[in-house]
């Protein structure tokens, strides 16, 4: 059975109480305004971004000499990759200091090994070092912030975008917007529907604390990429 994003408004105004379920229907201004609270929730996952469960990846090609790229709706990067023919190369995620105010060699194109990632205006930008020496696909994982909504979407099933139990969350998050918005007390059960799943998805998004060992003696331990442009990934051995 669908679960419409008309559905949940509905049902987060009789959560907070406002509009009684025996009596009262929702409609008309309180549509749009749960619409419009419904839409500041989602925007706020964009700064709290521990509290959005999924990641999801996308793809951009590379464009020869290029530097700068800006991915829309990112909110917390995680890997970047590309591809050389049939070959899968990672390319190094780091600081901001160390990328813009380390030496390097300006105006050569390569293979990328090295990356930053700064938040902007509705997603990410997104800077590679060396700057692509040919239209490589560049696979972008991380998080991305949900679409906002509007009156085209009421009648759509809100269970091909979110997990019930994430549905159960958002819509009791908007319960508690609501509650606010007309001066209502919050219902203690919607706020710990809230406590209780933020708690969950807390866990699920546990933080990567695995130690990584960095060889400062050498040994061929690191890939330098600009070796392997000269190679095409292949070296000789004991390189």
């Amino acid at each position: 059975m669908a679960y419409t994003l008309n559905k949940l408004i509905t049902n987060a105004f009789y959560l907070s109480k406002i509009r009684s379920k025996d009596y009262q229907t929702v409609g008309g201004d309180d549509t749009a305004i749960g619409l419009d609270l419904f839409n500041k929730v989602l925007a706020h996952h964009s700064a709290n971004t521990r509290m959005i469960p999924y990641n999801s990846s996308k793809t951009i090609d590379a464009v020869i000499g290029q530097e700068e790229y800006f991915i829309e709706h990112l909110v917390e990067p995680m890997s970047l990759t590309f591809n050389l023919d049939t070959v899968r190369y990672p390319v190094e995620k780091i600081s901001r200091e160390r990328y813009h105010a380390s030496g390097g060699v300006e105006g050569f194109n390569s293979l990328p090994y090295e990356c930053n990632f700064e938040r902007t205006l509705k997603g990410c930008d997104l800077y590679i070092y060396p700057t692509p020496a040919d239209t490589y696909p560049l696979h972008i994982w991380g998080k991305y912030n949900f679409n906002s909504v509007g009156v085209s979407d009421l009648p759509t099933d809100m269970l091909l975008v979110y997990d019930l139990y994430y549905i159960d969350y958002l819509e009791s998050l908007l319960a508690k917007r609501l509650c606010s918005y007309y001066g209502h007390p919050v219902d203690p059960e919607v706020q710990q529907i809230i406590d209780k799943i933020s708690s969950n998805i807390n866990s699920m998004n546990y933080i990567d604390i695995t130690p990584k060992r960095i060889n400062l003696y050498g040994g061929g331990g690191s890939v330098d990429w600009m070796s392997y442009n000269l190679s095409r990934g292949y070296s000789p051995t004991g390189y």
